[in-house]
C-alpha cells in the first residue's frame, strides 16, 4: 500500500491518535526520539536505512516503541531475522487495508504478528534467537567484530554462533549462508571464517 493511503486508513481507524510520517531513516529517528510512538510501521527499504543493520539499530535504540515491519520481500528468513531483532511483527505490502488494521491491532494488544507461513511454523529452522540476530547482521555485511560490538558479546561468541548457524543451514561458508538467505549481496567481510 502507498504511504498516503496507509495514513488515510489509519486516521479513519484511529481518529484521536497522532499519526506522523518519516520519509527516510534520519527523519524516522527524529520522530521516534521526539514523539516516542507506541507503534511504527517500518519499511525495511526506506531511504537511508542501511539494510538490516539500520532496522536492528532503530529497534534497539527505541526500545519502548513497537515496530511492525512492512515489506514487499517474501522471505521467511528475513521475517524470522526481523522478529529476532525485536520487531513486533512483519506484514507484506500487498495486504489489504483490513489485514493491515488487524495486524496493527494484534501488535497494539501485545502479540506478535507474523505471516501465516511463519505463524504456523514459529521455529522454522532450529536457529536460536541470537543466531537469527547474528545471521541478520552477517547478511548485512558486518564483520565478526562489528556484530560482537552491536550485540555486546565477544568475538569468540560470535564465531561460535556463526559456526552453529552454518551447521544448521548446511552452509559451507558465510557466503554460502548469505546466498541461502538471499537477503543481500556478500561484502568483503564474508570471507572471514567462523572458527
Amino acid at each position: 500500500m502507498h504511504r498516503d493511503i496507509v495514513k488515510i486508513v489509519l486516521e479513519s481507524r484511529y481518529p484521536n491518535t497522532v499519526i506522523s510520517e518519516a520519509s527516510d531513516y534520519e527523519s524516522l529517528n527524529l520522530v521516534c526520539a521526539r514523539l516516542n510512538p507506541e507503534l511504527v510501521l517500518l519499511d525495511v527499504c526506506m531511504p537511508g536505512m542501511n539494510g538490516l543493520s539500520g532496522v536492528y539499530n532503530i529497534i534497539k535504540t527505541h526500545t519502548k516503541t513497537k515496530f511492525l515491519i512492512c515489506s514487499a520481500i517474501d522471505s521467511p528468513i528475513l521475517v524470522r531475522t526481523m522478529l529476532a531483532f525485536g520487531a513486533a511483527g512483519y506484514v507484506y505490502k500487498s495486504m489489504t487495508a483490513n489485514e493491515l488494521l488487524a495486524s496493527i491491532d494484534t501488535v497494539l494488544q501485545g502479540s506478535v504478528c507474523a505471516p501465516p507461513e511463519i505463524a504456523d511454523d514459529p521455529n522454522g529452522t532450529s536457529l536460536t534467537r541470537r543466531q537469527w540476530e547474528v545471521l541478520g547482521l552477517m547478511c548485512n555485511g558486518k564483520s565478526n567484530k562489528e556484530i560482537a560490538n552491536a550485540l555486546n558479546i565477544s568475538v569468540d561468541t560470535i564465531k561460535y554462533h556463526i559456526s552453529e548457524l552454518l551447521k544448521t543451514l548446511n552452509a559451507q561458508s558465510r557466503v554460502h549462508a548469505i546466498s541461502i538467505c538471499n537477503l543481500t549481496s556478500p561484502s568483503p567481510h564474508d570471507t572471514e571464517i567462523a572458527k
